[in-house]
């Protein structure tokens, strides 16, 4: 299996040009992957392959301190075909919680 970064949203960054509900599910590429950890990305190459799992990786100043991956309910579909399918809004589209967790003892702000 191939782990490979598709996307990110970074809050922190002032001017981004992402939120949760912009470049989501458009076919293009948003950022550069020098940054990708410190700006808004999306690899359009990436976004479009299909995927059976995700990993939601928490960083803080370009340092990894926190790792969940899931398992998807429905395998095959790429992440943009899954954001692009927003009707009825919200779902819940994994199952079984985490099947892997890793949060590193330096991690910060976790109360959040």
């Amino acid at each position: 299996s191939t782990t490979t970064k598709s996307s990110g949203i970074n809050a922190e960054y002032g001017g981004h040009i992402m939120d949760y509900t912009t470049g989501w599910a458009e076919d293009l590429f948003i950022g550069t992957y020098k940054d990708a950890l410190k700006k808004d990305y999306i690899n359009r190459v990436v976004w479009n392959l299909p995927v059976n799992y995700i990993a939601l990786v928490r960083h803080q100043d370009r340092e990894v301190d926190a790792v969940k991956v899931f398992r998807f309910k429905r395998g095959g579909l790429s992440m943009l075909n899954r954001f692009q399918d927003m009707n009825p809004g919200r779902q819940i589209v994994t199952e079984g919680g985490p099947i892997q967790e890793s949060i590193s003892k330096n991690a910060r702000n976790m109360e959040d």
